[in-house]
């Protein structure tokens, strides 16, 4: 029986899969930061808008910088 992956887990093979480190967001501080639709379901489906995002890449994007 598998294990369930750990938050910590699942990044680092994100990272590994992807071939890059995380960005230093704890150092980032924009001048303007407004809400956005940003939703995921249940079943970990990303959407924008209400909009489903089906590039697997952008998902990666968004989870690096959120």
């Amino acid at each position: 029986m598998n294990t369930p992956l750990g938050l910590t887990e699942i990044i680092s093979k994100l990272e590994k899969q992807e071939g890059k480190r995380l960005p230093p967001v704890h150092l980032w501080n924009p001048p303007l930061c407004e809400n956005v639709e940003m939703k995921i379901n249940s079943k970990g489906d990303w959407f924008f808008n209400n909009s489903p995002i089906n590039r697997k890449k952008m998902v990666f994007n968004y989870l690096v910088l959120c």
